[in-house]
């Protein structure tokens, strides 16, 4: 079912892809149809999710490359099913408020729909390496959107598309680099979550606390945590209207879901670096809010606010109990 619920704004994309260019409005029909499908499967799902059982759910793995120890790896629990649920629900609201867009429309809904099956791929994926491949998917779509249909002014819309690309590229290569030591840790050699918790827990704190900090690196800068926010206001200001809904709603908390990934693997790396945690959590709250407060500019001003709103997410993480991840996750949501 997950595989499934994964491909339908693949063929969404491709079905949108087909249709007349000099019919806009039917482009945007066969989006919000696309989107409104894969809305109500996920929320079907909803009959098969039992939320007293705290393990993985609706789980499903087929063989990827044996050899690398990598699968095709789906499941979701009560952090990352929320989480499906919101980006389903997100997507047609961003076609919606995306009527007005008329030039390039099918490659815009496109990109969108293409977007929308990567960002759940990261929140369903069970295995790392499958992970990451959704995890840099996502850029991709992202970056058009920007550049090719963004803002009037193409010197300011490259730069702010050209500071997203640099800032995600260079916080993915710190996860790279974290997964590849924890992979190289597990006796199998596999890049299972499972698997790689397991064999995490038997590293040396001092390892532990070095791939916490690559992995909280990448994380952070897709959530725009202080210093590594700076390509969030650019892109906020420089992107289509739906960009920055997306952005908002779901695309800074894949940053957080990732975090409460590596705090579940890494936890006593975690431990050890809390007080750090919780630092960085206040200074992003009271920068992104301060900030926030003197804008005049309303979208830059939302730009802000999601940052002080991880700061947030951030906080709640950092507390490492039952209450604050809790909270992590409501917050998001």
């Amino acid at each position: 079912m997950l595989s499934v619920l994964l491909l339908l704004p693949l063929i969404g994309a491709i079905l949108v892809a087909l249709l007349s260019a000099r019919n806009p409005a039917l482009v945007r029909r066969a989006a919000l149809v696309a989107t409104g499908v894969t809305l109500v499967f996920a929320w079907s799902l909803l009959g098969h999710f039992d939320p007293s059982n705290a393990g993985i759910q609706i789980y499903e793995t087929h063989g990827w490359h044996d050899r690398l120890g990598a699968s095709f790896s789906l499941g979701v629990d009560g952090i990352s099913f929320p989480l499906v649920l919101l980006a389903t629900l997100l997507m047609p609201v961003a076609v919606v408020a995306s009527a007005g867009v008329k030039t390039g429309a099918k490659l815009y809904f496109s990109l969108l729909l293409l977007l929308e099956s990567a960002m759940l791929g990261v929140f369903m994926a069970r295995d790392w390496s499958l992970f990451y491949v959704f995890w840099e998917l996502t850029l991709l779509p992202l970056f058009f959107l920007i550049d090719r249909l963004g803002g009037q002014n193409r010197q300011r819309r490259q730069k702010a598309a050209l500071n997203f690309v640099i800032y995600t590229m260079g916080g993915s290569v710190f996860i790279l680099i974290a997964l590849l030591l924890l992979y190289d840790a597990v006796p199998t050699h596999s890049f299972s979550m499972s698997a790689i918790a397991e064999a995490a827990l038997g590293l040396p704190l001092a390892t532990q606390v070095w791939i916490f900090s690559g992995l909280f690196i990448g994380f952070g800068v897709k959530m725009a945590v202080f210093p590594m926010h700076g390509w969030a206001p650019l892109v906020y200001a420089e992107a289509p209207s739906a960009v920055p809904l997306i952005s908002s709603g779901i695309l800074l908390k894949m940053g957080g879901y990732g975090l409460l990934r590596a705090v579940e693997t890494l936890p006593g790396a975690a431990w050890a670096l809390r007080d750090w945690l919780a630092v960085s959590a206040f200074v992003t709250l009271l920068y992104g809010g301060i900030l926030a407060w003197r804008q005049r500019d309303l979208i830059v001003m939302l730009a802000y606010s999601s940052i002080s709103h991880m700061g947030v997410v951030l906080l709640g993480i950092a507390a490492l109990n039952t209450a604050g991840i809790a909270g992590a996750v409501m917050q998001m949501l």
